[in-house]
């Protein structure tokens, strides 16, 4: 292909907007990943139990497909972090009273203990990280707007 017939709309990727974001993502996922590591934690892993935190105290039987759903990730990616989650002892997979397809997600007290040590962690570096906007608040709305 003759290289000069590609055209880009912006003069370097760090004008376009997805590349500065990809590039943003990418640091704060790594020091997120980074800071966790102390715990044994990786990032979905703290995700997947602060989720089933939150949705347990409003759910009484908190199932893998509820947590799914929130997190968006696939049935399969979550499978197999809570299956990693169950081994490390910080949440229990228990059937289901009604569906015996479904298991029901728990955090154990252990899970509770590390979930409590990981939430200050990240949220110790979110505020850093992001205290370094003009405008931290109205960055939020903005991108609960994009998720739309």
């Amino acid at each position: 292909m003759d290289e000069s017939k590609v055209h880009f709309t912006y003069k370097s990727p760090e004008d376009t907007p997805g590349f500065l974001l990809y590039k943003v993502y990418t640091y704060w996922h790594r020091e997120i990943r980074r800071s966790l590591r102390p715990l044994g934690l990786t990032h979905a892993q703290f995700v997947f139990l602060a989720n089933a935190h939150w949705m347990e105290q409003r759910s009484d039987e908190l199932t893998q497909s509820d947590i799914a759903r929130r997190t968006e990730m696939d049935v399969m990616m979550t499978s197999n972090v809570l299956r990693k989650l169950e081994k490390k002892g910080l949440l229990n997979r228990t059937p289901h009273s009604r569906d015996t397809r479904a298991k029901v997600i728990s955090l154990t007290p252990r899970g509770r203990e590390v979930l409590a040590q990981a939430v200050k962690v990240v949220e110790d570096f979110d505020h850093r990280f992001f205290a370094q906007l003009k405008a931290p608040e109205a960055f939020k709305k903005e991108l609960m707007r994009l998720m739309r």
